[in-house]
């Protein structure tokens, strides 16, 4: 199975025009599953600096179907619990979609510098 991480989730809101916003919502879930594909925790302010303001929402955006439905473990910080403070890891990957995963970032990466459009 192959999976689009540059796509925007299927369930989109109403404000949602993909010429304006599927290019920057997709390579910014693409950020945040590369960032953990390391399997560690990582804060919300962590998958807010690789994913923008919603950093935390691409990060269940892997969840998605289109996506392979990935498990995203998601806990309260330990000994901060009372802060609100929340953390995130990968729960569970095949080798096969962390392979997938890496083609299509590179892929994309590539794609987007001969575009010349820039970081989103």
């Amino acid at each position: 199975m192959i999976f689009d991480l540059f796509s925007p989730p299927a369930r989109m809101g109403a404000t949602f025009d993909p010429d304006l916003d599927a290019l920057r919502l997709g390579t910014a879930t693409a950020r945040v599953f590369a960032l953990l594909m390391d399997g560690r925790w990582h804060t919300g302010a962590e998958l807010r600096e690789v994913g923008g303001d919603e950093g935390t929402r691409r990060a269940r955006d892997l969840r998605d179907p289109r996506l392979g439905r990935l498990a995203l473990d998601v806990e309260r910080v330990p000994g901060l619990e009372r802060s609100g403070l929340w953390r995130y890891r990968l729960g569970w990957a095949t080798e096969e979609q962390l392979q997938q995963a890496k083609s299509v970032l590179v892929a994309r990466g590539r794609a987007t510098r001969k575009k010349g459009e820039g970081t989103v």
